[in-house]
């Protein structure tokens, strides 16, 4: 009963507040995913806390608040009717070339070069 009542107030939380939600379990999801990373596929010893600084910021900004408003606001107006699999293909084939990559990218830049200056990086 406490977790269904539990599940039921997240539910809630969500449905009142959905672009803060996206922002902060992916943001969540992103660290997490990145720390697991170090300390099992890596097996580091200490964690690279700058890392997944960048990995939790890229998931709270890219995935949780640029796709929210993708597939939420921008597309559902573009492409009311459209069957996910087209918006899909538009995500895929624009929306990942041109937006995903270069934001990526650059994320990575940052996380490979850390003793260098973001301005230094991204002039690559």
């Amino acid at each position: 009963m406490t977790m269904v009542l539990s599940l039921s107030t997240l539910n809630t939380v969500a449905a009142r507040f959905p672009v803060q939600t996206a922002i902060y379990t992916t943001g969540f999801k992103s660290a997490a995913a990145d720390a697991l990373t170090q300390v099992i596929l890596e097996q580091r010893q200490e964690l690279d806390y700058r890392r997944t600084a960048l990995f939790a910021s890229f998931g709270c900004l890219y995935q949780g608040g640029f796709q929210y408003f993708i597939w939420n606001k921008l597309l559902e107006r573009a492409m009311p009717t459209s069957h996910f699999a087209y918006k899909v293909v538009v995500v895929n084939g624009f929306f990942d070339p041109v937006f995903l990559f270069p934001a990526f990218y650059t994320a990575k830049e940052l996380i490979n070069n850390s003793s260098q200056s973001p301005a230094v990086c991204m002039s690559r």
